[in-house]
């Protein structure tokens, strides 16, 4: 079963922040997920709320900001006077610090507008950086996965019950599927598993339900407290 720390490993440290991502290289884990935008000025960089009211009191867009502007912005206070020095990342950053040592499950946002040239930016620096393979590539917009092209493993968001998972899987040309693990039975995961696909869940925080996810036969699991893989270490 693949180990996902959830935008880092954020129950532990600020998401989607270098302290987070080393956090998650620290414990052993498989993979971290994240989540990509463009700024103003068109740099892939890794957060996840369209604006940085939630972790930093700022209302402006991500989209709004340059890159320049949004690297002066405190990101990691929110969590403790400790992380004050945490900036936002590009995506390009967060391949140097995992590169080797953790896999990546990179979410593409649901833009507004520019949503064609955060795709094609994102396969030319996976390109540029050997780091197709090392990825899986997730959305809740399936027309994202069906622009990436085969070299790229993609996987489908969802959040309600799929009336028919493989089909779903497949009308995306995506390689697997990544339910909220709440909409998750036996029969689901067997159905997916058998037609060649795979299943990972989010966002699992209870160490009785992975416990039972991993008895169910999981392919991965997306939790904010990667503790909780660790049942020695919790």
């Amino acid at each position: 079963m693949i180990k996902i720390g959830h935008r880092g490993a954020a129950g532990l440290a600020p998401e989607n922040t270098k302290a987070g991502f080393k956090k998650a290289i620290e414990l052993g884990l498989d993979m971290i997920e994240l989540d990509i935008q463009l700024t103003k000025d068109n740099q892939i960089v890794v957060v996840h709320d369209y604006n940085l009211e939630r972790i930093a009191g700022v209302s402006s867009k991500i989209n709004e900001l340059t890159l320049k502007q949004l690297k002066e912005i405190d990101i990691g206070s929110y969590f403790g006077d400790q992380f004050s020095d945490q900036r936002i990342m590009t995506l390009k950053e967060v391949i140097s610090v995992v590169k080797t040592k953790l896999m990546l499950n990179i979410e593409i946002k649901m833009l507004e507008d520019k949503s064609q040239l955060l795709i094609n930016k994102l396969k030319q620096l996976l390109t540029e950086e050997n780091f197709i393979d090392q990825v899986i590539i997730s959305s809740f917009n399936h027309c994202y996965l069906q622009e990436l092209g085969p070299e790229f493993k993609t996987a489908i968001l969802i959040n309600s019950h799929p009336v028919d998972p493989v089909t779903m899987i497949e009308s995306a040309n995506a390689n697997g599927i990544h339910p909220n693990h709440k909409l998750l039975t036996p029969q689901l995961i067997q159905q997916v598993q058998q037609a060649g696909y795979f299943v990972n869940t989010w966002t699992v925080n209870d160490s009785a339900k992975i416990k039972q996810l991993k008895e169910w036969g999981i392919d991965g699991i997306v939790s904010d407290n990667p503790l909780l893989f660790f049942p020695k270490m919790s």
